[in-house]
């Protein structure tokens, strides 16, 4: 299955590259060519592949897309914190609150594992650890409501401690509604400023449809483990001199 599988995607691939890397593509064909005692003389004599529609999966491809953006947000954070990416990590979170990313993430999470040398990955609405701090944006509410501006902005901050529910029902359903008393007016996620008050030892980035928690923690399995993938890389590094 392996050996079929990269001879495939090998004569895919030097068919298309042909037209561009005609000689180097050749060269990868002869290579084949002995191997798997192939007919044409040349890449360029081969017919192109018909398209199997039955192989396209468009839910893996979505859910690929959104795993890519957890790889690179952890990625990001492990910069924050400067920690390489051969040293393994003890925990990754996913905070979302679409169900889309629940269902990518669980599904490829051996995936995000391997990629970003972590531990163990979870997904949920909300890290509790971290505290969310939620005030009203000036610049947006003015250009949405206008003369009722003043209006809203007041209401919002006398109602302090009500704004984070609303941030969460605006994210959550695209908008809140905020009752005046004598109106309502709806609020949407850019109507606010958010802070996060992320404690130690956890270290944020944010993608599109979430945010990313890495766990820098540091354990005495997690030291040995970076170790020999240090010493593992010194050594190659010293073989290829």
């Amino acid at each position: 299955v392996v050996v079929y599988t990269l001879y495939k995607s090998l004569m895919e691939i030097i068919k298309m590259y042909s037209l561009v890397c005609p000689f180097i593509c050749e060269a990868i064909y002869h290579n084949l060519k002995e191997a798997f005692e192939l007919k044409e003389e040349s890449i360029h004599l081969t017919s192109w592949s018909d398209v199997d529609k039955n192989r396209i999966d468009t839910k893996l491809e979505r859910e690929m897309s959104i795993v890519s953006e957890v790889i690179q947000s952890v990625f990001a954070a492990r910069e924050k914190v400067q920690i390489s990416r051969r040293w393994p990590l003890k925990e990754v979170v996913v905070e979302t609150s679409h169900e889309n990313v629940r269902e990518a993430v669980e599904h490829l999470e051996e995936v995000i594992k391997k990629q970003t040398n972590v531990k163990s990955v979870k997904v949920q609405n909300r890290l509790h650890a971290v505290g969310i701090s939620v005030k009203p944006n000036f610049s947006t509410i003015r250009v949405s409501f206008t003369s009722d501006s003043g209006k809203v902005i007041s209401s919002m901050q006398k109602k302090q401690n009500e704004l984070v529910k609303l941030y969460e029902e605006a994210v959550s359903s695209g908008n809140s509604l905020f009752d005046l008393g004598d109106g309502a007016f709806k609020l949407e996620p850019k109507h606010f400023i958010v802070e996060r008050e992320v404690p130690y030892p956890y270290k944020e980035d944010a993608f599109g449809l979430g945010v990313v928690y890495i766990n820098q923690e540091r354990t005495d399995d997690l030291e040995l483990e970076g170790f020999v993938r240090e010493v593992t890389r010194r050594v190659q590094s010293l073989r290829k001199e």
